[in-house]
């Protein structure tokens, strides 16, 4: 039986997705006033549409605990991680995620999600949140980093958790 966990946005990340949309607006407005056409123009939309429209499409949706794996959903992707190679799920303290950069993500556009570089430990993660706090890290077997925000944190390791340890009783009988 397949477990849902759905993404709900926070009030900062509304605040910060109206404040990043009216931002692109006046960039369009002001582009659109300063040139009267040509190819600057349609230059500087495409980039800013091209720009939204990938945004958008990796917004995370909900995380899934499917019989096989776990699935990172977002609105046209997912990332499908295995219980066979998952190799530890723990929460994680706030203070671990304070020194994260962004490298190739966004940053309060409708979440947070893509891959920051974690200060701390030097070395790359993959988020998915929709807001900065109550974070699940997966860890898998290749010792890829994945960074969960999940409203039920403790639900989702301990139901993750139970299906690793299952799998591990399981090949031991």
């Amino acid at each position: 039986m397949n477990e849902t966990f759905r993404y709900r946005l926070g009030g900062a990340t509304v605040v910060l997705s109206i404040l990043y949309l009216v931002a692109m607006a006046a960039i369009i407005i002001f582009i659109t006033r300063i040139y009267e056409g040509g190819y600057v123009l349609a230059w500087a939309l495409s980039l800013v549409v091209a720009v939204v429209l990938l945004l958008v499409l990796s917004i995370p949706r909900c995380v899934v605990l499917a019989e096989e794996a776990v699935e990172i959903r977002c609105v046209l992707e997912a990332t499908e991680l295995r219980y066979e190679d998952i190799a530890d799920v723990r929460l994680v303290p706030q203070r671990e995620t304070r020194l994260f950069v962004p490298l190739f993500a966004s940053l309060g556009f409708f979440g947070y999600y893509g891959i920051f570089f974690n200060l701390r430990n030097m070395e790359s993660v993959h988020l998915y949140a929709s807001r900065w706090r109550n974070f699940v890290e997966i860890t898998d077997l290749a010792d890829h980093r994945y960074y969960i925000s999940c409203d039920e944190a403790e639900r989702l390791v301990t139901m993750v958790g139970s299906r690793i340890v299952r799998r591990d009783n399981h090949e031991n009988i």
